[in-house]
This record gives C-alpha cells, sequence and structure tokens, in this order.
C-alpha cells in the first residue's frame, strides 16, 4: 500500500473513493487553505477555540491558522504529495503580520482576531511570493518524482439529474481558471521532473455527493484520475 499526503481540495480527496484495489492510503490531507496563508506566520490558536461540530472541519481551521504543513513538509511521512490549488478561490484575511484563509469553515468556527480583507489587485504578487517558499521546501524535501501537481479546473458543464449537459452561467468559472493555470504552470515551470495528471472531456454532475459545483466532477473524472494516478505510482489494474 502507498502512502498519501494531499494538499488541495475535495477535487482529489474524493478521488480515493474509487481505489477500488486498496491500494492508496491518505496520510495528511491539508484543505481549505491558500498557499499565502501557509507561508505566512502562524497564529496563536487552540483547537477548542474553533466552534466547529466536524473533527475534520475543525482541524482544517486549526492547520490553516497555524501553518502546520509548513512545518510537516520538512519531514513528510508519505511516499507521495498531491497537490491541487481549487481551494485558492477563497478570499485572503489580513490580521497583524500573518494571513488566513476565508473558508466556509472558517467564518463558521467562531474564531475571533482581528482581520481585514487582502485586496484582490495584491493578491496574485504575494501568492507568487509565497509559491516560491513552497517551490523551495518542495525541491529541497521532496524528490520530484514524488510530488504529483493534480492541475485540476472549474468545469463550465455539468450533468443534470436526469443526465442532460447543462452549462454554468458563473463568470467566476473563466476567472477562477486563468488564476489556476497561472498557479500550476508556476509549479511546473520550477519542479523539474514533478509528474501532472490534468484530465480533459469530463464535466461536473448535479448527483455528486456533495451537491451542484463547477468543481464537483462527474465520477468518470475520478475513475480516471485513479488510473493515472496508478501508472505514475506504477501499480498494477
Amino acid at each position: 500500500m502507498k502512502t498519501i499526503d494531499i494538499l488541495g481540495s475535495c477535487v482529489t480527496r474524493d478521488a480515493f473513493v474509487f481505489d477500488e484495489l486498496g491500494k492508496l492510503k491518505v496520510n495528511e490531507y491539508f484543505a481549505r487553505t491558500s498557499v499565502i496563508s501557509l507561508y505566512s506566520n502562524p497564529i496563536s490558536a487552540k483547537l477548542d477555540e474553533i466552534e466547529l461540530p466536524s473533527a475534520f472541519q475543525k482541524r482544517m481551521v486549526y492547520n490553516d491558522l497555524t501553518k502546520k504543513f509548513k512545518k510537516y513538509i520538512q519531514k513528510p511521512l508519505s511516499d507521495y504529495l498531491i497537490i491541487d490549488f481549487i481551494d485558492e478561490r477563497f478570499r485572503i484575511l489580513k490580521t497583524r503580520d500573518s494571513y488566513i484563509t476565508r473558508s466556509k469553515e472558517y467564518i463558521m468556527s467562531g474564531f475571533k482576531i482581528n482581520r481585514t480583507f487582502l485586496p484582490e489587485e495584491e493578491r496574485l504578487k504575494l501568492w507568487h511570493e509565497k509559491a516560491e517558499q513552497l517551490i523551495n521546501d518542495l525541491n529541497k524535501y521532496y524528490p520530484p518524482e514524488r510530488v504529483i501537481l493534480h492541475k485540476a479546473f472549474w468545469q463550465d458543464k455539468y450533468l443534470s439529474e436526469n443526465g442532460q449537459l447543462n452549462s454554468f452561467s458563473d463568470a467566476e468559472i473563466a476567472k477562477n481558471n486563468v488564476l489556476l493555470s497561472s498557479y500550476y504552470e508556476k509549479l511546473e515551470k520550477n519542479i523539474e521532473g514533478l509528474n501532472v495528471i490534468e484530465l480533459h472531456g469530463f464535466v461536473s454532475d448535479e448527483k455528486h455527493k456533495w451537491g451542484l459545483s463547477p468543481f464537483h466532477y462527474q465520477d468518470e473524472y475520478y475513475k480516471e484520475f485513479i488510473r493515472q494516478l496508478y501508472q505514475i505510482i506504477d501499480l498494477d489494474h
């Protein structure tokens, strides 16, 4: 069995439901977080200060606040790290000398700290600055063949519950995909030899277990993802 860490979102984590041979195990999962937040200064927080009913949600907010990934990456415990940037869709909060990802879970958490919004016009420059630190750590602590970039994007079409192909009417889709392209390109250009999974020809699905969203895909997407992951890891399937 191969162990996997994920720095990303449900678009990667959901695929492991389709590991029908049980040859993969997700170890650490860092979600609801932005590279801007991950590579800023840790914020003092206690787990019981985060008022969420789900242990998973509490852990995600806590990891974002305390910047756990930045420490973990120095001594990773799994065989592979998969990265996607779908959770970069959240806005960023600035607090003193640090940043927080304003996920839905953070909003509901009740965690109290003075903060302001990071202006969107400053975000891209700051993201690329912080991404340099992520890239440096990846190059330092991971052989490139152990890093897998999942180039996941927002879909502009979806299958309805009755199987009809419909289009989303959301201007944010194209905007977010332009940003995602620049984020993924940053890693591809600066980590020589990393693995890439980029799937085409799939759409979102209204019957997805988390509901309709441009990044909640049809089952076939995740099955193909697992098939390609097996190829990268050189597992029989």
